[in-house]
């Protein structure tokens, strides 16, 4: 009615645009916003709403020729300074991004979510310091604001502080208690070795989200740990009915089926893993599993590809070494577990079956030694 009194009103159009786009329909809100930009096209106010409608159509280009307009009348608005920021973010032009919102900060120090996209900007720039300031800040001024949670626990795992992930996380679950959150900070605690809270974050995940392979797999790891390699299994089978093709559920079943013995089975799931990926740690634990089947050939031949893969970690050659002691074959015995105690001088066990082979190669002084 106030537009068939006055058709000339650019704020009419403007206010039922408002309306259509709380409707959820942007085409109109769009169309009526457009008209109040034909009648007023250097309103700052509608030039930033038909930006906003354009960005929520992910038409980034032209929201932003609009918002470049918004900016040019009215200079010292905070938030068309932020929203363009974003804008820029989104269209991977960090250095731009940071620019607008550095401003929109000058001009708003107290707009928390301004600093959670600064953040966001300067993360994707890999400056991870000055982006796990800008979260710290967020936080100071908005300890409810869950995204920055989210960035500074992110910030965290890069630098492995897993206690102040874990930190983070507890503040997101207090306000967004999902599955996805109980998932990360169950991670976090496996990093930090604390694989009881591991595996009752992972079951209340479960609880909330049983269709996501992840949570069983995270639990099932925590049960490898744990040593209950029976829980194990039906985790990781769980998940592999939820995602047939997932070779960390792949790789865990069979390191479970190596703890109960069942070497067989570890072998047919640690070479479904190894078929959808190489790991040298998958290539061990098949071929510890050749072993217990007394096939030291086949496992020294996983043992050479989990060398090839990972040559400094000492466990590969000292598996090999037994492997090649069990053949008969003394001498890449000791060159191996020669070698694995040059990695690692700390490590009895190398020691001692160094010692075996020596005695059985009758050379006693060195097998004291």
């Amino acid at each position: 009615e106030a537009i068939r009194l006055n058709p000339q009103s650019p704020y009419a159009y403007q206010r039922r645009g408002q309306v259509w786009y709380q409707k959820d329909d942007e085409d109109k809100a769009l169309a009526d916003l457009q008209e109040a930009l034909r009648l007023n096209p250097k309103s700052a106010s509608i030039n930033a709403f038909v930006g906003a409608v354009l960005v929520s159509k992910n038409e980034l280009q032209q929201a932003m020729v609009h918002f470049n307009e918004a900016i040019a009348a009215a200079p010292d608005d905070a938030d068309y300074r932020a929203v363009r920021g974003r804008i820029w973010l989104r269209q991977d032009n960090y250095a731009k991004a940071i620019e607008d919102l550095d401003v929109a900060i000058e001009l708003s120090p107290d707009d928390a979510q301004t600093y959670v996209s600064r953040s966001g900007a300067y993360a994707l720039k890999n400056e991870l310091e000055k982006a796990m300031a800008d979260a710290d800040e967020a936080i100071r001024l908005d300890p409810s604001l869950i995204p920055a949670y989210r960035f500074r626990a992110n910030f965290r795992k890069v630098k492995e502080d897993w206690a102040g992930a874990i930190a983070d996380y507890d503040e997101i679950i207090k306000r967004d208690p999902s599955p996805e959150v109980y998932f990360q900070r169950g991670f976090a605690h496996y990093q930090n070795g604390d694989h009881h809270k591991t595996m009752l974050d992972a079951t209340v995940a479960i609880w909330l989200g049983p269709k996501d392979a992840n949570n069983y797999e995270l639990r099932g790891g925590a049960w490898l740990v744990l040593k209950s390699p029976e829980k194990a299994v039906a985790d990781f089978t769980e998940a592999l009915q939820l995602d047939p093709a997932s070779k960390n559920a792949l790789s865990g079943r069979g390191a479970a089926w190596l703890m109960t013995g069942e070497y067989q089975k570890a072998i047919d799931d640690l070479s479904g893993a190894l078929k959808i990926g190489s790991s040298a740690q998958a290539f061990a634990s098949r071929g510890r599993a050749y072993r217990g089947l007394d096939d030291n050939a086949n496992a020294i031949t996983d043992f050479d590809k989990a060398i090839a893969l990972d040559p400094a970690n000492s466990a590969y050659h000292f598996l090999r070494g037994g492997a090649y002691h069990n053949q008969g074959n003394s001498d890449q015995a000791i060159a191996n577990l020669t070698e694995a105690i040059r990695l690692d001088p700390n490590d009895a066990d190398c020691y001692e079956v160094r010692g075996q082979v020596w005695a059985k190669k009758q050379d006693y002084e060195k097998a004291i030694l």
